[in-house]
């Protein structure tokens, strides 16, 4: 199997994520820095997640996207791609940064609306297997964001809350993982402790494959429909803090008053 770098085609700068963080989450460093295929990260604030180069072993490591504790489990048997980064440092903040870049919340693809809705879906986000650019994890979406910076219409689907899975009733999958499976990831955190919270994940996910399916591409614009996309909307919404939660979080529910169009 042929291997390349991502270094060349998705190399990013402070200034392009500075851009980005219109609420004041950027670096204060003017160098440029490599998200995909290089040794160095921004120092910011947030959970990072650090995968060691790529020597073409395949193990069952995984490193958790809220902290850097490493530990082993049985990894997916479909998550080694065809091509792997060299190596992979992703923190929320780097990965907001470039989402918000490339899937700007003022366009037609936003996934969110806020720096703060992402960074609170984000830290919901599960484990990251070594060299995964698939499954439902913050390292597949971090680099479909940094390919959707050339290639939107692609690549900000899979790099959103859903994974680029529009259907969480049928067993097809996104590129980034199933979207139910995300979905309740994210609520279990984002509205846990609200009145409206899900009991447990198998409750989150029996409720979430009743959702209809979205009949276009997931983008913040679904804010009303009676459907996943819906719901998922609010959600991201509910993650960005306390009060946003107690507003959002019974939206994101079957019983939601306001996914009903």
């Amino acid at each position: 199997m042929q291997r390349r770098s991502f270094a060349a085609v998705v190399t990013l700068t402070v200034g392009v994520f500075a851009a980005a963080f219109v609420g004041g989450c950027s670096s204060s460093s003017s160098s440029p820095f490599t998200l995909f295929g290089g040794d160095t990260a921004v120092d910011d604030a947030g959970p990072d997640v650090t995968l060691p180069p790529d020597t073409g072993a395949r193990d069952s490591t995984v490193v958790d996207s809220t902290t850097s504790d490493v530990s082993n489990r049985d990894a997916p048997a479909d998550v080694v791609p065809e091509v792997l980064p060299d190596a992979l440092v992703v923190s929320c903040v780097d990965y907001c940064g470039a989402i918000q870049s490339a899937c700007p919340p003022t366009g037609v693809r936003a996934q969110f609306t806020t720096v703060d809705s992402c960074i609170g879906t984000c830290a919901a986000y599960p484990a990251s297997v070594v060299g995964s650019t698939s499954g439902n994890y913050l390292s597949c979406r971090a680099w479909h964001a940094a390919l959707a910076a050339s290639d939107p219409a692609t690549h900000c689907k899979a790099a959103g809350p859903t994974g680029g899975d529009n259907d969480g009733a049928d067993s097809a999958e996104g590129p980034c993982g199933d979207v139910c499976d995300s979905f309740c990831d994210i609520a279990l955190v984002a509205c846990g402790g609200q009145p409206s919270a899900y009991a447990d994940k198998a409750a989150c996910m029996s409720e979430c494959r009743t959702f209809a399916a979205e009949t276009v591409d997931y983008s913040t614009a679904d804010a009303t429909k009676n459907d996943v996309g819906c719901r998922v909307y609010h959600l991201t919404i509910a993650a960005g803090g306390a009060a946003a939660a107690t507003t959002h979080c019974p939206h994101i529910r079957a019983s939601s008053t306001v996914c009903t169009m």
